[in-house]
């Protein structure tokens, strides 16, 4: 539910109520890769550099095959900053080319 819950604060850009969502997924799953990736966007997208690359790179050990979180975490590394919402259309596409 709180990864429902999140999603839904993100499509009203809600950052930071969708940023509680995740966590509290987090609390439930903390192996849940999906809640990481998006707090990692999150804080990308406020500017939190320095916590965002936490994030994604825990993402990244979390589920090192997936390509957007890899290439979430070199922009990042690069100094350039993730939209969450750029991040959620990429999400959105792959998921309707796997349909």
């Amino acid at each position: 539910a709180y990864l429902v819950a999140g999603g839904i604060a993100l499509r009203y850009d809600e950052l930071a109520r969708a940023d509680h969502e995740f966590s509290l997924a987090l609390e439930r799953s903390p192996g849940d890769a999906y809640a990481v990736l998006e707090r990692g966007a999150i804080a990308s997208t406020r500017g939190e550099r320095k916590e965002a690359l936490r994030l994604l790179e825990r993402a990244a050990r979390l589920n090192p095959r997936d390509p957007l979180t890899r290439q979430a975490l070199l922009l990042v590394r690069a100094g350039r900053v993730v939209s969450v919402q750029e991040l959620n259309r990429s999400i959105l596409q792959t998921a309707q080319q796997l349909a």
